[in-house]
């Protein structure tokens, strides 16, 4: 009902393409798939993490410690 990528280099575990399905949404799977992704980083041996965020979980990520640092303005495309 979800998934997420981990990519570890340059010193940090990149935490990508987190999502839930939406029928369900709202009941802490995305949060757990972070923070399983965040552990398995910190198993490697990386004690800082960096992902990127829709607007729609800013919150779930700033609860977990995260800190918005950078706002990079996205293309999606004509008729997007």
């Amino acid at each position: 009902v979800a998934t997420g990528s981990l990519v570890c280099a340059a010193g940090v575990g990149g935490i990508y393409n987190i999502a839930t399905r939406a029928d369900r949404r709202g009941r802490g799977i995305g949060r757990s798939m972070t923070y399983a992704l965040m552990r398995e980083a910190q198993d490697l041996g990386y004690r800082a993490a960096i992902l990127w965020s829709t607007t729609a979980g800013l919150p779930g990520y700033r609860r977990l410690g995260f800190v918005e640092r950078v706002r990079v303005p996205t293309y999606l495309g004509p008729g997007s």
